[in-house]
């Protein structure tokens, strides 16, 4: 068993002196007020979302190119920001899974960069965040307006996006309180260059690519225009999730916690309900109307829509890039071919959001400039 680190031995210190103080606060209050904290940090700051392409660039500059001087000025820019307190730029599944694409001693350099601009925080999993926005939607859809209902932010810690299934699993065998809020805090201040360092290998996204294609040969896009192909992906997109949608209706409805899973309801009645449901986030298009998803939908759509162009691998990284940003963040950097399918009329007419986004460095500059103002 390796040694503890400072930080880790830091983090025991300070949880259990806080247990001494408020024995009375249980793990689950304990986790809850840690989320909430984030979700108070974050609000009043800029959140500017990078893709994979600027996180090298700010590690590299030279590898932007002609462009370095403005990445260069970008990158004091951002770290002004951080410092002031003014914006934040978090990480996220995507980013974390391309990082772990990158030779060790390029990925901790790379990781180092994320810690000082993201200071830990990740939007959670696409599982994860697809599961709280359906527990928000049928909320808001049901006009429930109770406290009594407590759903987590999208926003958590690194350390989290790859930790919680490993701490769900040891908390029952913790053996006590302070246990569990000692695992729960070590992972929540893990630093990303730490989980770069230990972990061999990251995880892997799957290959769909070779499977849509060959989905797509077999069932031809025909005469289907882009706001059908829409609907279908959304539609699709929740049918895979029936016991994700039973668990969030038990979360917002059922006093136990939870309801029969989805293998007990008829194909007919499961099949009305996915459309009336994906049919209603269409409608609403509001913050509580499945941003990720319909976003997601939306793209893919995009990309059915140009036969001409085949899924790559990448494509699904880059849709989850797109949701993520789009969906709660503010300003998203990215590369110009997504940017161009962002800002394409059918993807922006239908899933909507107030994101900014942009692809060329100096323009970046001005962007951020005009929004959080110059560094001194």
């Amino acid at each position: 068993m390796r040694p503890l680190t400072r930080r880790e031995i830091a983090s025991a210190y300070i949880t259990t002196l806080e247990h001494r103080e408020h024995p009375e606060v249980t793990y689950d209050q304990y986790r809850q007020r840690a989320f909430q904290r984030l979700d108070a940090f974050l609000k009043p700051k800029l959140i500017v979302y990078l893709d994979t392409k600027y996180w090298v660039w700010l590690r590299d500059p030279h590898l932007a190119g002609p462009d370095e001087v403005y990445v260069r000025q970008l990158d004091k820019m951002l770290r002004d920001g951080v410092t002031k307190g003014r914006l934040i730029c978090p990480v996220s599944f995507p980013t974390i899974a391309e990082l772990f694409k990158q030779h060790q001693e390029v990925r901790l350099r790379t990781a180092s960069v994320m810690d000082a601009l993201s200071l830990g925080v990740s939007l959670k999993a696409p599982a994860e965040i697809s599961a709280i926005e359906l527990a928000q939607l049928f909320l808001d859809l049901h006009k429930v307006a109770d406290n009594s209902t407590y759903i987590e932010p999208v926003w958590s810690r690194a350390g989290l996006l790859f930790g919680e299934g490993v701490l769900a699993k040891a908390l029952p065998l913790a053996g006590s309180v302070l246990a569990q809020k000692k695992a729960f805090t070590g992972l929540w201040t893990l630093p990303i260059r730490e989980i770069g360092s230990f972990m061999v290998t990251g995880p892997q996204l799957p290959d769909f690519a070779s499977r849509i294609n060959e989905e797509r040969a077999g069932k031809p896009r025909s005469s289907y225009r882009f706001d059908q192909l829409y609907l279908a992906e959304l539609a699709t997109a929740l049918d895979q999730k029936r016991e994700m949608i039973a668990r969030s209706l038990g979360t917002c409805f059922s006093p136990s916690g939870s309801l029969p899973n989805s293998t007990g309801v008829s194909e007919e009645i499961w099949s009305t309900f996915i459309w009336h449901t994906a049919s209603a986030a269409i409608r609403r298009r509001g913050p509580s109307s499945l941003p990720f998803q319909r976003i997601a939908a939306a793209l893919h759509a995009s990309i059915r829509m140009d036969d001409a162009c085949p899924h790559k691998n990448n494509d699904l990284e880059d849709v989850m890039h797109g949701s993520s940003a789009l969906g709660y963040c503010d300003v998203f950097l990215t590369e110009r071919s997504l940017a161009a399918r962002i800002l394409s009329s059918p993807v922006k007419d239908k899933a909507m959001w107030k994101c900014r986004v942009e692809h060329r460095p100096n323009a970046a500059l001005g962007l951020l400039s005009d929004l959080i103002g110059s560094p001194n």
